[in-house]
């Protein structure tokens, strides 16, 4: 399968909210990898790839959380009846230039691979 990501990747365990669109509640969840043109979520709720959500990630050394809205590309859910995680790639739809910045110089900073 070819690999048509434009950004590289950076294996991130960050803590982050996120919602459905138009107005979902708060939901808790983790990066898991985190790239330029979007990032791969580790939450306990299955969401359908095409959704739109809000995104918070807290990004270390930075007091303000980075913003932006997301289209779910993809969901995995590993196994329904152990309640185990759920993955989602998501891609970035609206996200400011400073946000993306810091993501950038996050991903490409010390230790990024």
């Amino acid at each position: 399968m070819e690999d048509r990501r434009k950004f590289g990747r950076l294996d991130a365990t960050l803590p982050l909210r996120y919602g459905l669109l138009p107005s979902g509640e708060a939901l808790q969840g983790t990066s898991k990898e985190l790239g330029g043109g979007g990032l791969r979520l580790v939450t306990q709720q299955h969401v359908q790839p095409e959704s739109r959500i809000w995104i918070e990630l807290q990004l270390p050394g930075r007091p303000m959380p980075v913003t932006f809205i997301a289209e779910v590309v993809w969901s995995e859910q590993f196994d329904l009846k152990a309640l185990r995680p759920v993955e989602l790639g998501v891609r970035f739809v609206d996200i400011s230039p400073a946000d993306r910045d810091a993501i950038m110089q996050h991903v490409s900073g010390p230790g990024a691979s």
